[in-house]
C-alpha cells in the first residue's frame, strides 16, 4: 500500500483517498454498534471507539486538499473570482448529499417516532448550525454525524477569508488556540459556545492548510515515517487535559500527528536517501504519550496497555518492516481509492440507513440486516456520489456559460 498512493490520480492523490476511507468506515464501524445494527459484544467494536479521532483526520485532510485546490487558481485568477467560484464549489458539492442526509434523517424521524423533526433543528441545521451539544440546535435525533460538517462549513467560510487576505490564517490561528485553551473549558453556552467549539477544534483543519502551503519547504517524510507517527498519535489520543469529550487538547495532539502521514504523501514517496529512521525522534514523540496514558487518561487498563506497547513498538519499529507491511495491503488500494471518492456520501447517509433498516427489517437477523445495509449504502452513496452530484455540478457549469450570464 505504501507503494504510488502518493502519485496523484486524475488531479487526486489516492493515498489521501485511500487515508479518507479508512476515516470513513472507522466512523461507519463505530455506529453499527452504537445504533445496534450488530450486537456489542465489548471487544470486536474496539476499532469504533477512534470514531472522533477518524473526523479530525478529515479535518486535516479538508485543510490539505481544499487549500490544494485553489493553488494553481490563484495564479490564474483575480482573488473575488477565485472566491466566488471556491464557495460556489463547496456549495454544489456539499448540499445534495447533505440534503439527502437530512431528510432521510427526517424521514426516519417520521416513521420510527410519529413526529416531524422541530423547525428550529430542520432549519438550523439547513443553515449549518448544529453542534453536538446543541449550542443553537442539536444535530439531528437520526443523524448525529451531520454534526461535523457544521464545523466544516464553518471553516470553508473562514478559509474563504483567508483567499482574501492570506494574513487571516494567522488570526485564525490565534482564535483556534484561545478557544480550544481557555475559553473552551469555560463552558460557553449559545451562540458564544457555539463559535468556541468551532473555533477550538478547527487547528487540524488550519494544521492541513499549512501542510500544503509548505510541502515543499517542509523536510521529506517517507510514507512508513508518517504511518509510525500516525500510530503513536493514536495513544494521544487517549489523553484528554480538559473533562469535555471533544477535548480540543487530545483530539489536535491526535491531528498534528497524522500530519506526517498526510505530508508523506502529499510530498510523494520520499527518496531511499533521505528515508531516515528518526528513532530517537520517534521515542521522544512517545514517551509523553505513555506517561499521559498513565496518570491523566480516564481509560481502562487494557487500553493503556495496548496503545502503549503499539506506540513504543512503532517508536522503535525499523522503516523498512512498515513499507513491507504496507506494500502486501496494496491489492486493497482499489478498492480503499473507491470507496474514498465516495465516503463523504458515506459519512452523511449511513446514520438513518442504519435506523431504517432497523426498522423495516426489524425480524432479520443482525447479519442479514447488515449486509442489507451495507447494500443500501453503497449503491446510494454511489448514485449520489457517481451520477448526480457531478451531472449537477456539470449543469451548473453549463447554465453558467449561457450567454448573459457571465456578466450577471
Amino acid at each position: 500500500m505504501a507503494q504510488n498512493i502518493g502519485a496523484p490520480s486524475k488531479g487526486k492523490f489516492v493515498g489521501l483517498e485511500i487515508v479518507r476511507s479508512l476515516a470513513a468506515l472507522v466512523v461507519i464501524y463505530s455506529h453499527v454498534f452504537l445504533f445496534k445494527l450488530l450486537p456489542a459484544t465489548g471487544l470486536l467494536e474496539f476499532p469504533g471507539q477512534f470514531a472522533t479521532e477518524a473526523v479530525i483526520i478529515f479535518f486535516v485532510l479538508s485543510g490539505t486538499v481544499i487549500t490544494l485546490s485553489q493553488e494553481n487558481k490563484l495564479r490564474e485568477e483575480d482573488r473575488v473570482t477565485v472566491v466566488l467560484t471556491y464557495l460556489k464549489a463547496r456549495l454544489v458539492r456539499l448540499y445534495p448529499v447533505y440534503l439527502l442526509g437530512l431528510g432521510l434523517a427526517a424521514a426516519v424521524q417520521f416513521l420510527s417516532e410519529g413526529t416531524w423533526m422541530a423547525p428550529t433543528t430542520l432549519a438550523g441545521n439547513l443553515f449549518f448550525l448544529q453542534s453536538p451539544s446543541s449550542y443553537i440546535v442539536s444535530s439531528p435525533a437520526f443523524n448525529p454525524p451531520l454534526w461535523s460538517l457544521s464545523n466544516e462549513v464553518g471553516y470553508y467560510l473562514i478559509f474563504a477569508a483567508v483567499l482574501l487576505y492570506p494574513r487571516v490564517w494567522v488570526l485564525w490561528m490565534l482564535a483556534a488556540i484561545i478557544c480550544g485553551t481557555i475559553l473552551g473549558p469555560v463552558g460557553l453556552e449559545g451562540v458564544p459556545g457555539f463559535l468556541v467549539f468551532l473555533f477550538g477544534l478547527s487547528l487540524p483543519w488550519i494544521m492541513g492548510y499549512w501542510l500544503a502551503v509548505n510541502r515543499h519547504a517542509l523536510p521529506a517524510v517517507s510514507i512508513p515515517l508518517g504511518f509510525a507517527f500516525f500510530v503513536i498519535g493514536l495513544a494521544y489520543s487517549r489523553v484528554p487535559v480538559s473533562g469535555s469529550y471533544y477535548d480540543p487538547y487530545r483530539l489536535t495532539a491526535f491531528g498534528a500527528f497524522s500530519c506526517p502521514l498526510i505530508l508523506s504523501i502529499i510530498q510523494g514517496e520520499a527518496p531511499a536517501k533521505d528515508q531516515k529512521q528518526y528513532r530517537g525522534l520517534r521515542l521522544v514523540a512517545a514517551l509523553p504519550a505513555v506517561v499521559g496514558l498513565w496518570t491523566l487518561s480516564p481509560s481502562m487498563v487494557p487500553v493503556k496497555v495496548a496503545l502503549t506497547s503499539v506506540a513504543l513498538l512503532f517508536a522503535m519499529l525499523d522503516l523498512a518492516w512498515i513499507k513491507a507491511a504496507l506494500s502486501s495491503l496494496r491489492i486493497l488500494v482499489p478498492v480503499l481509492a473507491y470507496l474514498g471518492s465516495i465516503s463523504y456520501a458515506l459519512y452523511a447517509l449511513h446514520a438513518p440507513l442504519i435506523f431504517l433498516v432497523n426498522s423495516l427489517l426489524e425480524g432479520l437477523h443482525s447479519v442479514a440486516r447488515f449486509m442489507a445495509f451495507v447494500a443500501a449504502v453503497l449503491a446510494l452513496s454511489h448514485l449520489m456520489e457517481r451520477v448526480v452530484q457531478p451531472r449537477l455540478a456539470h449543469l451548473l457549469q453549463s447554465r453558467a456559460r449561457l450567454p448573459g450570464r457571465s456578466m450577471k
